[in-house]
């Protein structure tokens, strides 16, 4: 079974080959194949040779590269487009999302789930502003609009094969 993890990256010269090597490391994956789809979101340092580097020796790591800085929601679509895996992980390069929780969002797809939401239960590591715009965030956007978002639920989740096609299906490109 092939997992692909699609990950964004921005001027992440320091950071991309501490999460190769933490992914490819990590004995609880090792059943999976899987892929890294690294997106370069447009960044000035050094970051797309280092992925074109990994690449060359790593054929489930997938090197795609933006001529700028689109964002991250163009990124992550991009992503989507080029990942083969039976099940999609969007993750962030700097292991905030941590990879121990991926094979029990593995497990939770292998039991029926087209959808497994990561939830962060533990938000210490951020700073106080950022605690704080988080919450005033999540009350404002769900007392003024439909749906309502999961508090602390980022774009860290696995999706099945069908729902990303589906997702490739919509016209909308703001769904992260």
């Amino acid at each position: 079974m092939k997992v692909s993890l699609v990950v964004p990256v921005f001027n992440e010269e320091a950071t991309i080959p501490i999460f190769y090597k933490t992914v490819r490391e990590f004995e609880e994956l090792k059943p999976y194949e899987v892929e890294i789809v690294f997106i370069n979101d447009g960044s000035k340092d050094a970051t797309e040779s280092i992925i074109n580097k990994i690449a060359a020796s790593d054929p489930l790591v997938i090197p795609l590269s933006f001529t700028r800085n689109f964002g991250k929601e163009p990124a992550l679509f991009a992503g989507l487009d080029h990942a083969t895996g039976d099940a999609v992980i969007p993750i962030d390069v700097d292991l905030q999302d941590p990879i121990e929780v991926i094979p029990h969002l593995i497990e939770k797809w292998q039991a029926g789930a087209d959808m497994v939401l990561a939830k962060r239960s533990d938000r210490s590591t951020d700073g106080r502003m950022k605690r704080k715009t988080a919450e005033w965030f999540y009350k404002l956007h769900n007392k003024i609009s439909n749906p309502k978002i999961e508090e602390n639920v980022g774009d860290f989740r696995l999706m099945s094969r069908e729902v990303v096609e589906n997702i490739k299906l919509m016209p909308e490109r703001n769904l992260f």
